[in-house]
């Protein structure tokens, strides 16, 4: 499986990553890129139409996985802090489990990055640039 890369050269994803990634998102089309040594799968799942992320270690081993939260599952100090200064704007939340089962939220703006804790409590006091996070979820 090849996909760009973010120099914009044939990224390979290998063999371990693409055999897990079809195994646990048989219908999903993944846009790969690399996250250091990691190869990142970014896609959209079928069955919620919600955007999902999981990024793999080369040999298959999952390092993190991200996914949009419907609203109806956003957590209360969360949902209850991006209310309060969203201004009316829309928003949306990201679940992230890392490989030990730690979760923690972010919710990407317009001004930065907002993450939370797995408590819901923001982290920092002002939003942050990630340029993990693709400028169409910021």
């Amino acid at each position: 499986m090849t996909a760009q890369g973010a120099d914009r050269s044939k990224l390979v994803v290998p063999a371990p990553v693409e055999q897990k990634f079809v195994l646990e998102h048989p219908d999903a089309r993944a846009s790969w890129r690399t996250e250091g040594d990691h190869f990142r799968a970014q896609f959209i799942n079928p069955l919620n139409n919600l955007g999902q992320v999981t990024v793999y270690a080369s040999n298959g081993t999952i390092i993190r996985k991200e996914r949009e939260m419907d609203p109806d599952e956003v957590p209360g100090p969360v949902n209850e802090y991006l209310v309060t200064r969203s201004k009316g704007q829309g928003f949306s939340v990201w679940l992230v489990t890392d490989s030990a089962g730690t979760q923690s939220y972010y919710s990407p703006r317009p001004e930065g990055m907002v993450r939370f804790d797995k408590d819901g409590k923001a982290v920092g006091d002002k939003p942050v640039r990630d340029s993990l996070v693709p400028a169409s979820l910021r």
